[in-house]
Order: structure tokens, then sequence, then C-alpha cells
């Protein structure tokens, strides 16, 4: 998934933006970006999705990186659309591939255009009652760090389900959300809580 902005005698730099592995997988989503500086602007370029054989969704770090080739010292503007909607992939992460300054300046900006999400910010943890659900669970929602995530019979205090963290080998082993990006402001504080059940 690679992009190049080509434009004679200008430096270009590389940018890596990860995303959520399941998020790319369907193919009618695009990244769009467009450019501008002070004397000129650049046609939209087209990060356009291909097939890929799966990976496993559940592991909490296992990203789809998309490369951007694009002339430095510029702003940008960027969205993620599908079929001309605007659509957000929970998180974006925007990294530099090459060494600072390398041939030029970094970009003025990066920004990218999100939909409101003013539906999901009043619950972040997707599927929080996953143990509740008399047919069967589901583990939708939730990543391991390490292991693997499975549903298991008997929660805890009476609950049908629970979430098994299984293979576990570490302290490092446990279970992962990824939350919606547009929900964070710096300086807010959120309240965690959650039932255990401890099996051998």
């Amino acid at each position: 998934e690679t992009c190049a902005a080509f434009c004679p005698n200008v430096c270009l730099r590389a940018l890596k933006i990860a995303i959520p592995s399941y998020f790319w997988n369907n193919p009618d989503i695009e990244l769009e970006i467009d450019g501008s500086a002070e004397d000129q602007s650049f046609s939209k370029i087209i990060v356009k999705n291909r097939q890929e054989e799966p990976k496993d969704v559940t592991d909490w770090d296992t990203d789809t990186s998309l490369f951007a080739y694009l002339p430095a010292g510029r702003k940008y503007n960027a969205r993620f659309t599908s079929r001309n909607s605007i659509i957000w992939p929970t998180y974006a992460r925007v990294d530099y591939e090459d060494a600072p300054g390398e041939c030029g300046p970094d970009f003025l900006n990066f920004v990218f255009e999100k939909p409101s999400a003013t539906s999901t910010c009043h619950e972040l943890i997707v599927n929080g009652n996953a143990g509740d659900s008399s047919d069967g669970g589901s583990t939708q929602g939730w990543w391991h760090v390490d292991g693997s995530v499975e549903i298991a019979s008997g929660g805890a205090d009476g609950s049908a389900h629970s979430l098994l963290n299984k293979n576990g080998g570490g302290r490092w082993y446990g279970l992962a959300q990824h939350l919606d990006t547009r929900c964070m402001t710096e300086g807010q504080k959120f309240a965690f809580s959650a039932k255990v059940k401890l099996v051998k």
C-alpha cells in the first residue's frame, strides 16, 4: 500500500500510518491525502486497499501499515473513506519512516478529518458485558497481549461467560482494547472497573 506524489527536485518524506489490521479488510476503504504550500498545492493521492491473507486480528499490536511519500515542509489533510463517506479506524498512528531532516523539514501539519464520535464516547469499552450473554458469548472488541483470547463458560458473580486469556506465561500477558482516539482529550480522567475470575 504505497503511494508517491512525484515532484521533480523536491524532497519526499516517507510517512507510515499504522491502523488496526481488521479495519483494512474492507475492500471499499481508501486513504485520501491532499496537501498545499504557500506557492502551490498538489492533487489528492489515494492509498487503495488490497486484500491480503488474514492476520491474527485478536493480537492487540497487529497493525496494517500504510506508506505515503510526500513533499517535505507542507500542510496535509487526510481522511479514510468508504463509498465516499468519511470513516475512522479507531486510531491512526503516524510516524516518519526516514531520518529526521534527511532531505528536508518535517511537515507543517498532518491532520485527519474525522466523523463525529458523539455516539461512542459515552461508553469507550466495546462489548464490555461480554460475559452476560446467554448465547455463547463473544470476543468482539477484545484483543490479547500475548497468549490468546477466548470465551469460557462461567464468569464472575455467576455471569454466563468470561473472557479467558489463554496460554499466558508472563506478567505482561492480558486482555486489551483499542480506545477511540476521537474520545481522548489531554487532561481527562477515566474510571475503569472489571470483575475477575481466577482459574487454574
